[in-house]
């Protein structure tokens, strides 16, 4: 049984939160998905890739990413204009 018809089961006639669903995945697979998938699903915005650098030395590639906070309509989070948010 996958473990989308698990939680569907388990949770079918009640109410859930967002984590549950990604507990029941984790408990299925044995990856840490609520790890990941919580700075995905509890703060706004999208992480924004910057390529800063691009040099390939010997067959490989050495490239250098930042990572900023997009959000559609530019504005910034009004409870803290500073804070840094990462994705995993």
């Amino acid at each position: 049984m996958s473990s989308l018809v698990t939680y569907m089961n388990q949770y079918k006639y009640s109410n859930t939160e967002t984590y549950m669903l990604w507990l029941c995945w984790e408990t299925a697979s044995g990856l840490p998905v609520n790890d990941i998938m919580k700075s995905w699903t509890e703060q706004m915005g999208f992480p924004l890739l910057k390529v800063d650098s691009y040099k390939v030395e010997n067959s490989s590639a050495i490239i250098t990413v930042s990572q900023s906070w997009f959000i559609a309509d530019g504005s910034m989070d009004p409870s803290n204009p500073n804070d840094v948010k990462t994705w995993r």
